[in-house]
C-alpha cells in the first residue's frame, strides 16, 4: 500500500498491512465488537459455516489436538520418571550443568512441545490515516475449539434423525466415555491401570465419513495403536 497524496505522509502502520486467509482487516468498531464475543466474529468472517458437516469437522480437530496434547504430557512424564530414577547415580553437579547431554546420551529425542500447531486467526486495524494500529488474535487451541464446538452446537439444526441422540465432543465427553470404558482399549484390552502413561483416544465406531455421529453409543476408548490400525474401518 502506498501513499499518493501530495503530503506524502509517512502512515508508518500501513507497512504492516497483512493480506492472509487467516488475517481479516476491519474496522475498529469489528475489531470491539471481536474482543466481547470472539467466536461469533470468528465464525462470521471467516466463513465456519453453521451446520452439521462444519460441527464435524472441527469435532474432529478438537478430538484429534486433545489426544495430542495428551500424549505431549505422557510422553514429558515418561522421560522426566527416567530422569528422576537416575538423577541419584549422577553426580549432582553433572547432572545439573549437563542435563541436555544426558538426555541425548540417554537416547531421547528433541521433541517441540510448543503449541504453535494451533491454528490462529487474527483480526486488525490499521487507522484511516495509516499512523495507528490494533489487533486481536484467536488461538484455537484446545480451550478455544471446545467453546466454538458449544457455540456451534447451539445454532446447528440436526437432523430429526439425530435429534436426542447427538452429542457435543467435549473434553467432559471424553473423560465420560473413558470412564465407562474402564479406561481400557476396547480392542486389544490394555489399560490405564496396569500401563503407566498410556495414551488412550476416544474413537468413532462407525467413522463420520461414513454417516456415524458423535453420540455416546457411537463413541469407544481405544489405545493410539488401535485406532491407528482402525481408521476409518467400522
Amino acid at each position: 500500500m502506498s501513499d499518493n497524496s501530495k503530503y506524502n505522509f509517512k502512515r508508518g502502520e500501513w507497512k504492516n498491512f497483512i493480506k492472509s486467509s487467516r488475517v481479516h482487516n476491519c474496522s475498529a468498531a469489528v475489531l470491539g465488537n471481536v474482543k466481547n464475543q470472539p467466536i461469533k466474529y470468528l465464525c462470521k468472517y471467516f466463513d465456519i459455516k453453521t451446520t452439521e458437516d462444519s460441527l464435524s469437522n472441527i469435532e474432529e480437530v478438537l478430538n484429534a489436538f486433545s489426544a495430542a496434547e495428551q500424549g505431549k504430557m505422557l510422553l514429558l512424564n515418561e522421560r522426566n520418571s527416567i530422569l528422576d530414577g537416575v538423577k541419584n547415580l549422577v553426580p549432582s553437579l553433572i547432572f545439573s550443568f549437563g542435563k541436555k547431554t544426558l538426555i541425548k546420551k540417554l537416547g531421547f529425542e528433541f521433541i517441540d512441545v510448543t503449541d504453535i500447531y494451533f491454528p490462529s486467526y487474527t483480526f486488525k486495524y490499521i487507522s484511516s490515516g495509516g499512523n495507528s494500529s490494533a489487533k486481536y488474535d484467536i488461538n484455537l487451541d484446545v480451550q478455544m475449539l471446545e467453546k466454538l464446538v458449544s457455540y456451534l452446537g447451539g445454532l446447528v439444526k440436526f437432523r430429526k434423525s439425530v435429534q436426542g441422540q447427538r452429542a457435543l465432543m467435549t473434553t467432559r465427553l471424553r473423560d465420560e466415555i473413558k470412564s465407562r470404558d474402564n479406561f481400557s482399549c476396547q480392542i486389544c484390552k490394555i489399560s490405564a491401570k496396569d500401563t503407566t502413561n498410556l495414551l488412550l483416544e476416544i474413537d468413532h465406531i462407525m467413522p463420520i465419513s461414513r454417516g456415524g455421529i458423535t453420540s455416546i453409543e457411537n463413541l469407544q476408548t481405544l489405545c493410539w495403536k488401535c485406532n491407528r490400525s482402525k481408521g476409518a474401518k467400522v
